[in-house]
C-alpha cells in the first residue's frame, strides 16, 4: 500500500502515514542483513538501485505532482542529485580511489537483489495510482 495522507495532519509531525508491505519489509530486511553481514561498501550496494531507478523512471514515463509524498527526494536525484552523488563519490573517491576492492560475485548478487526489490516496488506504486 501506498503512503496515504493522514486524517488528522495537525497532530503528528510526519503528515502521512506509511502502511508497509510484505515487500517493503523483504527489502528493508535485505538491506539490514548486508549492512549486519557484509564489508561497508555492500551496504552502499544494497542501497544504489534505491537512489537511481525511481528519480529515473519517473522522468522517463511522466510528471510528479508537487503533491507527491517523493516529489522532492525524485526531484533532488533526477540528475546530479544529493542521493544518488553522495554514493558515487563514496564508492568513487573513497573506496576505488584508494584501491579497495570488491567481491564482483557478491557485488552482482546484492545489487541485483536490490533491483529486483525496486522493481516490485514500483509495480505495487503504478497498481495503486
Amino acid at each position: 500500500m501506498l503512503p496515504s495522507v493522514s486524517q488528522n495532519m495537525e497532530s503528528s509531525p510526519i503528515p502521512v502515514e506509511i502502511v508497509s508491505t510484505p515487500t517493503m519489509r523483504a527489502y528493508a530486511q535485505h538491506e539490514r542483513t548486508v549492512a549486519e553481514n557484509e564489508e561497508p561498501i555492500y551496504g552502499l550496494v544494497a542501497l544504489f538501485p534505491c537512489f537511481r531507478l525511481w528519480p529515473f523512471l519517473f522522468w522517463k514515463f511522466g510528471t510528479v505532482s508537487k503533491d507527491n509524498l517523493y516529489y522532492e527526494w525524485i526531484t533532488g536525484n533526477q540528475s546530479s542529485g544529493s542521493s544518488a552523488a553522495a554514493v558515487d563519490s563514496l564508492i568513487t573517491t573513497y573506496w576505488i580511489g584508494k584501491g579497495c576492492t570488491w567481491d564482483e560475485d557478491t557485488y552482482k548478487s546484492i545489487f541485483k537483489q536490490s533491483i529486483y526489490y525496486e522493481k516490485y516496488l514500483f509495480e505495487e506504486a503504478a497498481k495503486k495510482s
